[in-house]
Formats: structure tokens, C-alpha cells, sequence
């Protein structure tokens, strides 16, 4: 709905477990600031990592929509997350992965999983690159990144259920408010 105009817009292929970069914009957003400072106390319970990473699986990319406030960035990928609106969030990298999906996943990258294409175009990665992904997203779980971007999921969740109830209030008007 939003693709990049721009050969030099588009992504490329991004797989694993990387950092982003948050801006000022995502420090102060209702959702996504609380979540951040979530994940952060998470990782100060992890001594082998810092960063905050998350996992990404894709080839495209899409330009920030006039009037969002852009949350996050990758050097490699400007476009990685914004808000757009008071209540509307947009996520290219991907908050609902946990332990257990990522190694499903770095199993379906290695042998070539593409949603866009028939099994039988898929073309699997080579054992070098198979056993680099796989050692990838293990040292992620295990140095505690995972752990975090859970935490920053459920605390992401959580401050979007109060926001839709929020808005439910606003629409409701003073008349209902209070009322179950």
C-alpha cells in the first residue's frame, strides 16, 4: 500500500535479528516509549547484549506517509516503523516473533521459503549461509535480544489496548464514561 518509489528506496533482502535505530519520536509516543523502556529493563538483565533488535524478514520497503511520525530506522532500510495518526502503528520489522518462530523461520530461509513465489521456484541458501543463520538467531535467543523484543511486544500490546479504550471513551462522549 505504501511501496518505495525508488530503486534506491527499496530494501533489499534483510533477514535476522538486527537493531534499530529509535528516534526522539519513539521515546515520547504513548505506545512505543513505555515499550522501549520495557525492553531496555530487560536487557540490563542480560550482560552479553544492548542492543535492541528485532527480527526482519523482507525484500521491500515502503516510504513513511505524509504526516506519520517515523518511530525507527535501520541504516540499511530507513523506513522501519511509524505512527501515524494518535492510534495507528506500522512495524516492518516483525514484533510477533518470538524464540520459537525465529528458528522456524531461519529454517525456512535456508531452504528458501518465499511467500511470493511457488515451492517449487524456491531456491535454498547455501550450508555456508544455512549454519550462519541458524547461529545467528541461537545467539540472539541466547544473549537475550529475543527476551526483549518480547517484552517490548507485550508492553507494546498492552499500550494499545489502552489506547482502544481510550478512543472507545472519546467516541462514547462524557455521557458513558465510567460505565462497564
Amino acid at each position: 500500500p505504501l511501496p518505495a518509489e525508488k530503486q534506491e528506496e527499496r530494501a533489499g533482502c534483510e533477514f535476522g535479528w538486527h537493531k534499530q535505530n529509535f528516534l526522539p519520536a519513539a521515546e515520547k509516543d504513548p505506545v512505543v516509549g513505555p515499550a522501549l523502556q520495557a525492553m531496555r529493563a530487560k536487557l540490563a538483565d542480560s550482560p552479553n547484549t544492548s542492543e535492541q533488535k528485532f527480527m526482519l524478514w523482507h525484500r521491500d520497503t515502503f516510504q513513511i506517509p505524509e504526516g506519520a511520525v517515523q518511530l525507527s530506522s535501520r541504516q540499511t532500510c530507513a523506513a522501519q516503523a511509524f505512527r501515524l495518526g494518535q492510534r495507528t502503528y506500522a512495524f516492518q520489522y516483525h514484533i510477533e516473533v518470538d524464540d520459537k518462530l525465529g528458528l522456524q523461520w531461519a529454517h525456512m530461509f535456508s531452504v528458501g521459503a518465499d511467500s511470493f513465489e511457488d515451492k517449487e521456484n524456491w531456491k535454498p541458501v547455501d550450508t555456508e549461509t544455512e549454519s550462519a543463520v541458524k547461529e545467528h538467531v541461537e545467539n540472539c535467543i541466547s544473549e537475550g535480544s529475543v527476551s526483549a523484543a518480547e517484552e517490548f511486544t507485550r508492553t507494546t500490546v498492552h499500550g494499545l489496548l489502552r489506547e482502544a479504550a481510550a478512543a472507545r471513551q472519546e467516541a462514547d462522549g462524557p455521557s458513558k464514561r465510567g460505565r462497564i
